[in-house]
């Protein structure tokens, strides 16, 4: 067997010392909320990016050993944990200082109306501890905001996806790797470990909850599965065990087939526990406003005549995602040639891609 070469050793290693997330979860349970916020974060961060003990304590100015004790099978740090926490909270800070200027190692985050709204949904659920149902077309900027939101409360929020067709088996592997920790285990296990991961000052977002609501191809169900049900009645489970506040978001899919299945005593159950029983509707398509403020971000006015007349039509027949893919190609290919973007670029951009795809269809019908 050939030997593990250095490089590997320290990786090896890092995956046998990280605590799980779940435990780590437990274990600032009843810490001060800016003490537990602190360390959940590091937690988080350290996982991320597959760093060490003796990596974490480098980039907080502490030793390897202290890391071990904030993160061992108990919380034995003997130390002043309001020192340790302030050094974490100036590398927070600064990750996310760097995040915003788009220095960091993803897009920065552009802010808008919808975002703010779905962030104020999510607050909401959080403080007084109940569910919100909100439902949105696909493509206007529901999971990138809520993946927003989760990444800047690291720790205390949980980003967890439905799978698609919603089996529970799938739904718990999802969350044990939301909750930073091993799947491989006993569903019965699984079910425990993530309930006691949870507390009352958490907030667990589900999104594409309408995959629990339709078929693999994507299709409404008349009727759902069992193991559909059994993922819904799992976070009923969570909710009344920790009442954690709960963010579940889906496209419009959800909102119908909690409407289809009202009588069934089962969603009332669900609905009841929500902020209101209805639900939030978003809007269908993005608004004037924060098209403006993604065009502003890459350097355009608002969109005006045929540029205005692309922008709608790309927004109402294929969403907010190709629209972005336009503008940024539009940037990338002005900074070539050493000068401001312009709408001219956007729409050279979007008929090369045209191009493209009508040379990709005239392969396929040959």
């Amino acid at each position: 067997m050939e030997a593990m070469s250095e490089t590997q050793a320290p990786q090896s290693s890092a995956r046998r010392e990280r605590r799980p997330g779940d435990a780590v979860n437990r274990n600032t349970a009843n810490l001060p909320d800016d003490q537990r916020t602190e360390l959940r974060w590091l937690h988080c961060h350290g996982d991320e990016r597959d760093l060490t003990n003796k990596q974490l304590g480098e980039l907080i100015g502490y030793s390897e050993s202290t890391i071990s004790r904030l993160y061992g099978s108990d919380l034995k740090y003997a130390g002043n944990l309001d020192e340790v926490c302030d050094a974490i909270r100036k590398v927070r800070l600064a990750q996310e200082a760097e995040r915003a200027a788009g220095k960091g190692d993803r897009a920065p985050f552009i802010e808008t109306n919808l975002s703010r709204h779905v962030w104020k949904l999510c607050t909401a659920a959080q403080e007084y501890r109940r569910m919100v149902f909100a439902y949105g077309e696909s493509q206007i900027g529901k999971s990138r905001s809520l993946k927003e939101f989760a990444e800047r409360h690291k720790g205390d929020v949980v980003y967890w996806e439905m799978p698609v067709g919603g089996a529970l088996a799938n739904f718990l592997a999802n969350g044990a790797e939301a909750l930073r920790f091993s799947a491989r285990a006993k569903t019965r296990e699984l079910r425990r470990r993530i309930i006691d991961a949870f507390d009352g000052r958490m907030l667990l977002i589900v999104d594409q909850l309408h995959r629990a609501f339709s078929d693999s191809h994507g299709r409404a169900l008349d009727k759902l599965s069992r193991a559909q049900l059994a993922t819904l009645d799992f976070l009923i489970e969570v909710f009344d065990a920790k009442e954690p506040g709960m963010a579940l978001f889906g496209t419009n899919v959800f909102r119908d087939g909690l409407k289809g299945f009202e009588n069934a005593n089962f969603f009332k159950q669900l609905r009841r526990r929500g902020l209101n029983t209805d639900g939030f509707q978003l809007p269908d398509i993005p608004s004037r406003a924060d098209l403006n403020t993604f065009a502003k971000h890459y350097g355009l006015a608002p969109a005006t005549g045929d540029a205005l007349e692309l922008q709608s039509t790309i927004i109402s027949q294929d969403g907010l995602g190709l629209w972005i893919t336009r503008l940024v190609s539009a940037k990338r290919r002005a900074a070539k040639l050493g000068r401001r973007v312009e709408w001219s670029d956007v729409i050279r951009a979007h008929d090369f891609f045209t191009k493209v795809a009508r040379y990709e269809n005239q392969e396929e019908a040959a």
